[in-house]
C-alpha cells in the first residue's frame, strides 16, 4: 500500500523505497526530511507524538519559557479525566470481548457523565479568561465527549446519536477558522528569513487572528449548554435500560467499524488531492479517540501504540494545516498588490512544502494496519 500511494505521487520510485529504513523504526528519518525540506517547523507541533510514533518513547527536551510555536493537536494532553484509571496490564496487544470488563456498559456511561461535567468545566473557563489554551482544552474536551457518545452508539438510537452530534459540532465550529490562523503564524514568521515579503503576509495573518479571536470569544460566550445536557441525559438513559448479554462486543464493534473505515478511506487516497487524506485523518480521529477511551480503564492497550497513533495523526493534519495555509495565501494575493515574483516564489515554496509532507506520509501510510486490534 505504501509503495503504491508513494508511486501515484511520482515523488521516488519503489526500488528507492526499499532502500530506505522503515519509517516505524527512526524519527531521524522525518527529521532529516522535514529539515532538508524545510519544513522542520511544520513539525513541531506533533514531534513528541512523533517520536513516540516513530519509536521513540522518551520525552522530548521543552523549555516551559518558550511560546509553543503551533497549536497542539487534539487530545495532546496526557490525561484527559475521561475515565478514572485503575491498574490494568499494558502487556495485551488486542482488543478483545473477553479482556472488557462485564460492566462495561455501565462505566462508558460514567465515562459520559464524567466527560460531559469536564466539558461544561472547560466551557465556563473559556467563556472567563479566553486565551489559545483554555481554547485548545475546550476543543479537547468536546471531541472526547463526542467519542464517548459514538462508543455508546450500539445502545442509542440513531436520531439520538445524529442529533448529539450536530449540537456538539456547531459548539466545535466556532474555533476554525481562529485555530488556522494560530496555526500558520509561526509558519510564516519562519519563512520571513528567506522571503522579506512575508512580512506583508505575517501582518495580515496576526489582523486575522486578532478578528478572528474576537469573533470566537462573542461565539463561546453565546454557547449554551442546556440543549447539550438534555442529549447527555437521554442518552445516559438509554444506554443503561438497553439489556444486553455481551455489551463489551457491541462496543468493540463499534470501534471496529470506525477501524474499518479509516482503512477504506486510506486505501481511496490520491495523493494529488489532499481533501482525501484529510477525510481519512477525520476517520482515523474518531477511532483514535474511542481507543484512548478504551485504553483509560476498559482494555489493556499499552501507552505506546497510543503514541504512534497521535503521531500517526499529526503526519496527516500536518498536510490540513500546509493546505490551509495555501489557501490562505491565495487568499491575500487576491486582496493585496504583490510583487508578481516574491507572490510565485512563496506560493512554490508552499507548495513543495505541502508536496513533502505528503510524501512523509505516504511512507508511514501502511502503520494504519498495526493499531488494531
Amino acid at each position: 500500500m505504501r509503495q503504491e500511494l508513494l508511486a501515484r505521487h511520482n515523488c521516488i520510485s519503489c526500488s528507492e523505497i526499499e532502500m530506505r529504513p522503515d519509517v516505524s523504526e527512526s524519527f531521524t528519518f522525518l527529521l532529516r526530511y522535514s529539515s532538508a525540506c524545510g519544513i522542520k517547523n511544520m513539525m513541531k507541533a506533533g514531534a513528541s507524538a512523533g517520536r513516540r510514533a516513530l519509536g521513540e518513547t522518551g520525552p522530548a527536551p521543552h523549555s516551559s519559557s518558550q511560546r509553543p510555536t503551533t497549536v497542539p493537536s487534539d487530545g495532546e494532553t496526557p490525561t484527559n479525566g475521561v475515565l478514572t484509571p485503575h491498574r490494568v496490564s499494558r502487556k495485551g496487544k488486542g482488543a478483545s470481548v473477553s479482556g472488557m470488563p462485564p460492566d462495561s456498559l455501565k462505566q462508558l456511561s460514567r465515562a459520559l457523565k464524567k466527560q460531559w461535567q469536564r466539558y461544561r468545566r472547560d466551557l465556563v473557563r473559556c467563556q472567563k479568561r479566553f486565551s489559545e489554551k483554555s481554547v485548545h482544552e475546550l476543543r479537547v474536551a468536546a471531541r472526547r465527549l463526542l467519542s464517548t457518545v459514538e462508543l455508546l452508539e450500539p445502545f442509542l438510537s440513531r436520531r439520538q446519536v445524529g442529533e448529539f452530534s450536530r449540537c456538539l459540532k456547531q459548539h466545535l465550529d466556532c474555533f476554525d477558522d481562529l485555530r488556522d490562523t494560530q496555526v500558520q503564524l509561526p509558519l510564516v514568521k519562519e519563512l520571513r528569513k528567506d522571503f522579506s515579503g512575508a512580512d506583508r503576509f505575517y501582518d495580515w495573518l496576526q489582523k486575522r487572528e486578532t478578528r478572528f479571536a474576537k469573533q470566537t470569544r462573542e461565539r463561546v460566550a453565546q454557547i449554551k449548554t442546556k440543549p447539550l445536557a438534555r442529549l447527555v441525559s437521554g442518552c445516559r438513559k438509554a444506554a443503561e435500560r438497553r439489556q444486553s448479554s455481551a455489551p463489551g462486543k457491541l462496543v468493540l464493534g463499534a470501534v471496529e467499524r470506525a477501524f474499518r473505515q479509516a482503512k477504506v478511506l486510506r486505501a481511496r487516497i490520491d495523493p494529488g488531492n489532499t481533501h482525501t487524506i484529510h477525510r481519512t485523518r477525520v476517520a482515523f480521529k474518531k477511532f483514535r479517540y474511542m481507543v484512548e477511551l478504551l485504553a483509560e480503564r476498559l482494555l489493556p492497550i499499552s501507552k505506546k501504540r497510543l503514541g504512534r497513533m497521535h503521531g500517526y495523526q499529526t503526519l496527516m493534519g500536518s498536510i490540513q494545516d500546509a493546505e490551509v495555509l495555501l489557501l490562505a495565501f491565495d487568499k491575500f494575493m487576491r486582496k493585496k498588490k504583490l510583487d508578481p515574483g516574491f507572490a510565485r516564489r512563496l506560493r512554490a515554496e508552499l507548495l513543495r512544502r505541502r508536496k513533502e509532507l505528503i510524501r512523509l506520509y505516504l511512507d508511514a501510510a501502511d502503520q494504519l494496519d498495526s493499531f488494531w486490534p
